[in-house]
């Protein structure tokens, strides 16, 4: 019994490197719960330290700066590699209305004449995309937005419907 409890309390020295190996597991498995790239960039980093602690004698401090900076490299890796797996970005907010179809509220009087359109269950100000002047209840499509004014071109051909 005295033996296994032993080897547990040198598993438990932090300057060894099956304690950086395993810690690097345990952030790994936590990873694999959802954490979004944290963890397993730690676990990364924690396990290169390990590799490092089986290689030489190092101090607690030199393996916790090694930790560090390994953290701080996979980190800086890992980001681009999972935008690139990621593929396209998904537009939220204001910028998920680019591209929706509205329906013109209060005239749109061109340019400088701003009106409302309706898109997505609420009305927001818009001008005319290229200075377009539009009638109450003409479908139109959501171009970009700046600020809290949405730009719109059309008309859309009838019959049209707000999206959601």
């Amino acid at each position: 019994m005295g033996e296994i409890f032993g080897e547990i309390l040198d598993l438990l020295d932090v300057t060894n490197g099956y304690f950086w190996v395993v810690l690097g597991l345990v952030l790994v498995i936590l990873e694999a719960l959802g954490a979004g790239l944290a963890f397993v960039s730690l676990g990364l980093a924690s396990m290169l330290t390990g590799l490092l602690a089986f290689v030489g004698d190092y101090s607690f401090t030199t393996l916790l700066v090694v930790m560090g900076l390994s953290s701080i490299v996979v980190f800086a890796l890992s980001r681009p590699l999972a935008a690139r797996l990621h593929g396209k970005a998904t537009h939220t907010n204001v910028d998920a209305l680019v591209g929706k179809i509205g329906v013109i509220t209060r005239t749109v009087g061109g340019a400088n004449h701003p009106g409302n359109v309706k898109v997505m269950g609420e009305v927001w100000r818009c001008l005319g995309g290229n200075g377009e002047a539009f009638d109450v209840d003409t479908c139109v499509t959501i171009e970009r937005v700046e600020g809290n004014t949405l730009y719109v071109s059309g008309p859309v051909s009838r019959p049209c419907k707000e999206e959601s």
